[in-house]
Order: C-alpha cells, then sequence, then structure tokens
C-alpha cells in the first residue's frame, strides 16, 4: 500500500481528518517499526512508535512545510524517541547496578559489626557471675519462661527476676563501656 504525500493529505493532516491520519499511520507504520527495532524490543518499539506518530499529530504536522517530509520527519521522530529511551535504559540501569553495588558494601559493614557485637557480647556475658551467666542462658539460649526456669535453677520466681534484671543491668554496663570506648577511636 502506499500514499501520495502531497498537499491535500498535508491540509487533511493539518484539519485534524481521522481518516487521512488512519490512512498515514498504516503506510507508515511497517516503516517507522523497521526503524525502532534496530535499537529497541518488540514492545519498546511499538511503544515508541505510536508516542512519535501521537506527537506528529499534536504539533509536527502543523511545523511541516512540505508534504513529502513527511516520512522522513516521522522516521527521525521515531529514531530520536528510540534513542532516548535507550539512554533512559542504560542510566537507569547503571544507577540500579550502582545501588546494588551500595547494598553489598552496607551488608559487608553489618557483618563485621556483627563479629564486633558478638565478641563483645561473649566477654560480657563471660564476665557475670556464675549464678547470672546460669540465669540467661536458662532464660535467653533455651527459651524457658519465669515458671519452666524455677523448676531448672531451683530457685522461685522473685529471684529469677532479680537475677534476670542484674544481669541485664549489668551487660548493659559492660556493652555501654564497649560503645563509649568505641565512640572514643
Amino acid at each position: 500500500m502506499s500514499i501520495d504525500f502531497n498537499d491535500g493529505l498535508l491540509a487533511a493532516l493539518v484539519a485534524r481528518d481521522d481518516a487521512a491520519q488512519a490512512q498515514v499511520y498504516r503506510v507508515m507504520y511497517p516503516q517507522l517499526m523497521l526503524e525502532a527495532r534496530r535499537v529497541l524490543s518488540e514492545q519498546d518499539a511499538e511503544d515508541i512508535v505510536q508516542i512519535a506518530f501521537t506527537r506528529f499529530l499534536s504539533g509536527g504536522v502543523d511545523a511541516l512545510r512540505h508534504p513529502r517530509a513527511i516520512p522522513n520527519f516521522l522516521r527521525i521522530l521515531v529514531r530520536r524517541r528510540a534513542l532516548d529511551l535507550t539512554k533512559y535504559q542504560a542510566r537507569r540501569r547503571s544507577s540500579q547496578s550502582a545501588a546494588l553495588e551500595s547494598l553489598v558494601d552496607l551488608e559487608a559493614e553489618p557483618a563485621f559489626e556483627k563479629r564486633l557485637l558478638y565478641r563483645d557480647l561473649s566477654r560480657c556475658l563471660s564476665a557475670l557471675d556464675a549464678v547470672f551467666q546460669r540465669t540467661i542462658a536458662v532464660l535467653y539460649l533455651q527459651g524457658r519462661s519465669y515458671r519452666k526456669a524455677e523448676t531448672a535453677l531451683g530457685v522461685g520466681r522473685d529471684t529469677i527476676g532479680r537475677r534476670h534484671k542484674n544481669a541485664l543491668h549489668a551487660l548493659e554496663t559492660c556493652m555501654g563501656a564497649r560503645e563509649d570506648a568505641n565512640d572514643d577511636r
């Protein structure tokens, strides 16, 4: 199917004649898709062709003086839009890869911090009295409630509560000293 790009067609496009627009679209679509597919995937190419044609009809037609310039104008419009999309996708990919790299760096840092925390916690736990160590072990490591810890430790709930509170206070003090020492570095 061919079309005669003459002054009558240009006048019909400027007048927003639906039949003329549809005719130009049908004739130019395969050529424009070929141009867009050189750079983009099928779906992106189709989107770009539609965007370029809509843009052409909304303002580009008025700028044309010679009807024979319509095919080249549309091809250039599609090529520019396709290259713009390609640049946008490349920027997006590079920003996503930069974000992933920074995420990997962030993941490496907490692992180091976690090792330091475990080391200091282990040091602070070993500095506790044996009674407090046993209370923390039963409550946290074995996951027992105060009621079950009563049986395991052989003391009343009130005693377990006091030991628990005192052990946590001693750990907080020891770990707080660690935080203060790290802040001084």
